[in-house]
């Protein structure tokens, strides 16, 4: 009779298990499904781009990976993600006067130019003022403090 007791308690302890190990699977299954979906409700609401800063003395600044909300995912608000940044608004858009305090000057002719590398290699230079272009997953923004000759 011990030998009909042992069976039945295993057989129990088996089905046990059998149940709580799957109820577990199916949990941890759901929140992976949850979890994936919000990440790619994230990735879908977002933007990834670099910023570099050349502030034309050999100093380079460059930041990777900055993520934006796609809907102010613009070439101005890439650079206010990662420096200090004063800007003058104009009927066609803002105009970058200063970043991290290095300020345009007339005297030197030296300006804060934008252009965008896109992930393929191209550099476009937008003719839109930095609030008006709106980056794209991988594009590196580039800001450089540039002599202008007339």
């Amino acid at each position: 009779m011990e030998k009909g007791k042992f069976l039945v308690t295993l057989v129990l302890v088996l089905a046990i298990w059998a149940i709580v190990a799957s109820s577990a699977a199916v949990y941890y299954y759901s929140e992976y499904v949850k979890t994936t979906s919000l990440l790619e409700s994230l990735e879908a609401s977002t933007v990834k781009v670099n910023i570099i800063i050349d502030y034309g003395n050999n100093t380079v600044q460059e930041f990777r990976d900055i993520i934006l909300d796609v809907k102010g995912a613009t070439a101005l608000n890439a650079l206010m993600a990662v420096a200090k940044v004063e800007y003058t608004v104009y009927p066609f858009g803002v105009f970058v006067d200063s970043i991290n305090s290095v300020e345009n000057s007339m005297e030197l002719s030296c300006w804060w130019l934008y252009s965008i590398e896109k992930p393929d290699g191209e550099e476009v230079s937008p003719e839109v003022g930095a609030d008006q272009y709106r980056v794209s997953n991988g594009d590196t923004v580039v800001w450089r403090y540039t002599k202008l000759e007339y």
